[in-house]
């Protein structure tokens, strides 16, 4: 792929923070206990998650993404830079350079299960190179997901997941819990009651791949 990614061009835009993603990681790294390694911020570095993953059996990127239609494969997430690397983990090179030991990866990142369509190929993106890299279920969204009620839901995936549910029937549960409302949650450090019942905040996240 050529190096000026239209991408890396994208990349320049302000995003702006992700003020929830802190608590989604932390809510991850709770259920999970001391077999949780995170990475935030400075520390979520292109060169951390191409080693992480390639041992650790369940991988969660809490972050912004681009979705790249006309060049899928440019389709990347947007992590910390870091010396030469200037943040972009990419479709193409997780596809290329990257094998796997996750058997289940989550994109809690917007509109990371599309791509664009390629005949007798599918849908090419993200999801497609975890594929390729070797993850057997990819969890990923359809369109923009909210920051505050993304970090719910995922809560409650997992709990589920800790439970021994399926990943579909984790998922599907977790997404029921927003829809039946309202979640107990935290803002701004308090505890409050949180309503999340529109479909725009539980229905995006969608399981690719098997359920067990």
């Amino acid at each position: 792929p050529a190096t000026g990614s239209t991408a890396s061009a994208r990349y320049r835009r302000d995003f702006g923070r992700l003020p929830a993603s802190q608590r989604e990681a932390a809510g991850v790294g709770e259920v999970f206990g001391g077999r949780a390694r995170l990475f935030v911020d400075a520390e979520a570095t292109e060169a951390a998650a191409r080693r992480e993953i390639a041992s650790a059996s369940l991988a969660h990127f809490a972050c912004h993404a681009l979705v790249d239609e006309a060049l899928p494969l440019d389709s990347a997430l947007l992590l910390a830079p870091s010396g030469a690397e200037e943040g972009l983990l990419q479709a193409w090179e997780i596809a290329e350079q990257v094998r796997l030991a996750s058997d289940l990866v989550v994109l809690s990142a917007c509109e990371t299960a599309r791509g664009a369509e390629r005949g007798g190929e599918g849908i090419l993106g993200l999801v497609r190179a975890l594929q390729v890299a070797g993850a057997r279920s990819v969890v990923a969204s359809l369109w923009r997901v909210d920051d505050e009620s993304a970090a719910e839901l995922m809560a409650r995936f997992y709990a589920r997941l800790n439970e021994g549910l399926p990943r579909d029937e984790a998922l599907r549960q977790a997404q029921l819990e927003l829809l039946r409302g309202p979640v107990r949650g935290e803002r701004d450090g308090r505890p409050v009651e949180l309503r999340f019942s529109a479909p725009r905040h539980w229905a995006p996240f969608v399981l690719i791949g098997p359920a067990d």
